[in-house]
Formats: structure tokens, sequence, C-alpha cells
């Protein structure tokens, strides 16, 4: 009998023991942003938002605040973006959302990417930085169509504007490829648009290829594939005037 109720103590002890090992559990003290990249559009001269969620691995009783950073990495100018400096965690929860406000400041037509991090604090493990990749977006974009002769490889490109500053480029392309077709929104003005071929016979060999800008539908340039190292041509968007 003496042996049973030794059993019982025992067991009774080991199953106590679980309990307290269970109740001083915590899970670990990490937190961080969803998972990205994300990519949105914002229209010419436009604005648009964007919701962001934190996450951490535990629950606790008490709010919990986070310092938010812009890494350095981003390309996108200071005055075209808005985010909270922290972001506060509800006691009771494990997330919470805050918002990215973005507008057409000194975007280029290529895009923007915003990259947003958490601070590391003590205690406190952090996870991977998100990646906000944000587009303009305009009802009549500039289209830039090519057909390549082969060699795409050879081919590379550039828009200006009237200062001379460079505001779109592209290329070279993969060799073999047939064509490309880039749309990209540019304010109301006067540019040039300029190709290059490396190896200086244009788009030729073993195809014939060429290069058409259009613009709301209106073919603004065409160039035929023979324009051997380089040609430019100038064209208008909107209510400007071509530069002679």
């Amino acid at each position: 009998m003496k042996k049973y109720i030794l059993l019982f103590v025992a067991t009774l002890a080991l199953s106590f023991a679980g309990c307290d090992h269970e109740s001083d559990f915590t899970p670990p003290n990490y937190a961080a942003l969803q998972v990205g990249p994300a990519d949105i559009k914002v229209e010419l001269g436009g604005n648009t938002s964007y919701d962001l969620t934190v996450y951490t691995a535990n629950t606790v009783s008490q709010d919990r605040t986070l310092d938010i950073v812009v890494r350095e990495s981003s390309s996108m100018n200071s005055a075209a973006y808005t985010l909270p400096e922290t972001i506060t965690i509800p006691g009771g929860s494990n997330e919470a959302t805050f918002t990215v406000e973005v507008q057409d400041v000194n975007f280029s037509p290529n895009g923007e990417s915003l990259i947003i991090g958490l601070a590391p604090q003590e205690g406190l493990s952090t996870g991977d930085d998100f990646q906000l990749n944000v587009s303009l977006s305009c009802d009549t974009p500039l289209v830039i169509d090519f057909v390549f002769d082969g060699y795409a490889n050879e081919t590379t490109w550039n828009v200006k504007d009237t200062d001379g500053n460079t505001i779109l480029e592209g290329g070279p392309y993969a060799e073999g490829a047939a064509s490309a077709t880039i749309e990209r929104c540019l304010p109301e003005g006067d540019y040039t648009f300029t190709i290059f071929d490396s190896y200086g016979d244009g788009l030729t060999f073993p195809n014939e290829g060429s290069v058409k800008l259009t613009y709301a539908g209106e073919e603004l340039v065409a160039i035929p594939g023979d324009f051997g190292e380089e040609t430019t041509e100038s064209f208008t968007l909107g209510g400007g005037s071509t530069p002679q």
C-alpha cells in the first residue's frame, strides 16, 4: 500500500512541475513587418496610401511601442512619403497597422522604392525589411515599341528633357529577344529619344527591326532599323512645342 501512495505523490509532484513550467514559458520577443515586397501605383501628380502591418511572436498585457525606420537604400525622395515614427501594439494583441502616404514628388518615370524596417531594441529581435515599390500611373502613357533584329543585347536607349537630363533609359535586352514594349508616364513637354546599337549596324541583321513611339494613339516617332550606331529624334507630349 505504501508503494502506491508514494507513486501517487510522485505523479502529483510531476503534474505540478509541468504546470509551473508552462506558466513560466514566454515565446521569443520577436517583431516583424508583413512579408514583402509590394507593388503599387500613384497617379501622375497624385497621391495614394498603403497599410502595413507589424506582427509580434507573443501577446502580452501591456502596450508595446516599436520604432519605424526608413533605410538609406530607398530611392524615393523624402518629400514624397509620410509615415509614423513609431507603432504601438496594444496590450492583448500581437499586431498593429500603420499607413504609408505617397505622393508624386520628384518621382522618376521608372518608379521609386521605399524600404522600411523596425529599429533594434534590447531584447527584441526584428524581421526582414519591407520594400514598397511605387510606379507612376496615368491614363495616357508614352509607349515605346521595339522590333529587334536578332541582337537585342546590342540595343540601349534614353529619353532626355530639354535641359539634357536623362529621365528614361533602358536596355540592353536579352539576346534573341524579338520585341519589347515599354510604357511610361511623363508630364507634357518636349523630349528627345535616342537609340544606340553597340555593334554599329542598327537593327539590320539578320532581320530588319524598328522603333516606334506613340502617345494617345498618335505616332510620334518612327525609326527604321538602318540608323547605324545611334540616332536621335525629338517629340512632344501634350501641348508643348517640338524643339528644332
